[in-house]
């Protein structure tokens, strides 16, 4: 991950580790389905695609600075 040092790290590692994970994979699905989605129900799906992906983002850097 980017920004993260194991040395000066004081949270808990597995919880990042977890979260991390969840993002990564929740968004690697959807970019593997999304041009499928965006022939099927337009490019509504790309904006819905971005939201999700940027609101991951943010929920995943506040579980890193929270801990």
């Amino acid at each position: 991950m980017a920004g993260y040092n194991d040395s000066t790290y004081e949270g808990d590692k597995e919880k990042l580790a977890k979260g991390t994970e969840i993002v990564l994979a929740t968004s690697g699905i959807l970019t593997i389905l999304l041009p499928f989605f965006l022939y099927w129900f337009g490019n509504t799906v790309g904006i819905i695609f971005f939201l999700i992906i940027v609101l991951a983002v943010i929920v995943s850097i506040r579980m890193k600075s929270k801990q």
